[in-house]
């Protein structure tokens, strides 16, 4: 803006720059595009090498709880000849149920990755996404309103260096 440049009226005479305005919505523009590629990995599932450690997990899980119910008929056994004491027993029965809930968790963890997210899952996301965007449009209106608009067509007259404001004439 100079003095003696005509202006129309709606134009913009000045420009009032927020840092942190334009901070915050580059910050949400990014936190959008963070959530999509988010949401895309929900949507395709786990990868091959993710599922492949999945099922070798099941695995293991599987040969644990085998070797363990072995073992627990066999102390079962050894309970009914009284060679052993029934909290020898118990323990072993304890043991027997924690290797079975880690294959139910292994196999649940499986069925995840090949499944891919749940519908929810999906829907939290994508409702995630639709606020990051309303506040980035936000931040847009905040950055478009500070725009100083002149109210009339004129010519500036007079600009004022410590506000950069001009005053316009008709």
């Amino acid at each position: 803006m100079k003095e003696g440049q005509r202006v129309k009226e709606g134009e913009v005479i000045v420009h009032i720059l927020s840092r942190q305005t334009t901070g915050n919505l580059e910050e949400t523009e990014a936190a959008v595009k963070k959530e999509k590629a988010n949401l895309e990995l929900l949507k395709r599932g786990g990868r091959p090498e993710e599922i492949e450690q999945a099922k070798e997990e099941v695995k293991k899980a599987e040969s644990k709880l085998q070797t363990s119910s072995e073992e627990l008929k066999r102390f079962r056994g050894l309970f009914d000849q009284k060679l052993i004491s029934k909290e020898d027993l118990e323990k072993k029965e304890s043991e027997n149920a924690v290797l079975n809930s880690e294959l139910g968790i292994a196999q649940n963890n499986l069925k995840k990755l090949q499944k891919g997210a749940t519908e929810e899952e999906i829907k939290v996301s994508e409702a995630e996404i639709s606020r990051l965007e309303a506040k980035a449009n936000f931040y847009r209106d905040q950055l478009i309103a500070s725009d100083l608009k002149s109210p009339i067509s004129g010519i500036v007259t007079h600009l004022r260096p410590a506000s950069k404001a001009g005053r316009l004439s008709r």
